[in-house]
């Protein structure tokens, strides 16, 4: 008798894989290699999450403009255009992970979904004994 074998460690792997992919985008992650108006203008983030000496804030779509980073501030209501000049940060956070870190986790993401659904396309039927 023919019967497929069963392959649920490509499934188990592909939503872990998933899983972790997913995860790491929703935190929020300190940028700490250099300094933020540098990180804003590379990576072109979303959101950023602004430490300062006396308040923490998100900006969201920020851009820099001379020695300040601008973003909406959506703490205020109506939420509004606001200016933080880089020397008064302290700390600079953004979600998920650098570009670099996407396009190569996409990459391997996307090869790992292939390979698991070829295998399970192409797996040999295996011989059962009655």
């Amino acid at each position: 008798m023919l019967a497929r074998s069963p392959r649920p460690t490509f499934a188990i792997a592909a939503l872990a894989l998933f899983t972790i992919q997913t995860t790491g985008c929703a935190t929020w992650h300190t940028v700490r290699t250099e300094r933020p108006a540098e990180f804003i203008s590379r990576e072109k983030p979303q959101a950023v999450r602004v430490t300062l000496p006396e308040s923490t804030f998100v900006l969201s779509l920020p851009s820099v403009r001379g020695d300040s980073i601008l973003g909406v501030s959506r703490a205020v209501s109506p939420a509004r255009m606001v200016a933080v000049q880089t020397s008064s940060i302290r700390g600079i956070e953004t979600q998920g992970a650098p570009t670099s870190a996407r396009i190569v986790l996409g990459t391997v993401g996307v090869a790992a979904v292939a390979l698991a659904i070829t295998a399970m396309i192409f797996a040999q039927p295996t011989r059962t004994n009655p």
